[in-house]
């Protein structure tokens, strides 16, 4: 006996109107269905077990499928140590390296696919690498754009970088080229991103 019960509504005949409910599913078929009416996420039918469920979009490889990902740049090492660094522009510090910066909800109060579409070709051409999740059941997905450093910068963005003031040591430096990309990236504002967040701190692994 199949878990599934669907119970159909009757209606009118003048409004061709009605309704049907489905009973039995679990939380992740009830999303994979929302997904799939909603946002036409997964292609559905019904069996004797319950929802078979099949993507209509191409599914985003898995992080680890493809050995070729696997960090290949260092050599093991058993000497291996935790630092976090943080990024103060007002010290006297040498080893001070360009913060990333990170953002997310394109045209978040304005969105149209025309200014997203638009907003996203702009950010790819001043050197953002965009990060997607993959979709859930309920067909939603999240993304990141991802400026590894200040060095990474492109297009009209390397050239207002480059265009700043040199400073008078290299922690003014990068302050003011920091300074100058930041106000860049927030012109436009009503459509162009909804959050920008720069990392000044990183815990990361050094090899002594």
């Amino acid at each position: 006996m199949s878990k599934l019960r669907i119970v159909s509504q009757s209606y009118s005949r003048r409004d061709r109107e009605g309704s049907a409910t489905v009973e039995g599913l679990s939380f992740e078929e009830v999303k994979k269905l929302e997904g799939s009416i909603v946002r036409g996420a997964w292609w559905i039918r019904g069996s004797e077990d319950g929802l078979e469920t099949a993507s209509v979009f191409e599914e985003i490889p898995n992080p680890v499928a493809d050995e070729t990902m696997i960090p290949f740049w260092r050599r093991p090492s058993e000497e291996v140590q935790l630092r976090l660094q943080e990024i103060r522009f007002e010290s006297d510090r040498d080893d001070v390296c360009s913060p990333s910066i990170l953002i997310q909800s394109l045209c978040g109060y304005n969105f149209t696919p025309e200014r997203y579409q638009k907003t996203a070709e702009r950010l790819e051409s001043f050197g953002f690498i965009q990060m997607r999740s993959r979709r859930g059941n309920d067909g939603r997905h999240w993304e990141v754009w991802y400026l590894p450093g200040l060095w990474a910068s492109d297009g009209d963005l390397r050239d207002a970088i480059d265009g700043v003031d040199e400073g008078d040591t290299p922690q003014n430096r990068d302050r003011l080229k920091l300074e100058a990309a930041i106000e860049f990236l927030s012109q436009n504002p009503r459509w162009g991103f909804g959050t920008l967040d720069v990392a000044t701190q990183r815990l990361a692994m050094v090899i002594e």
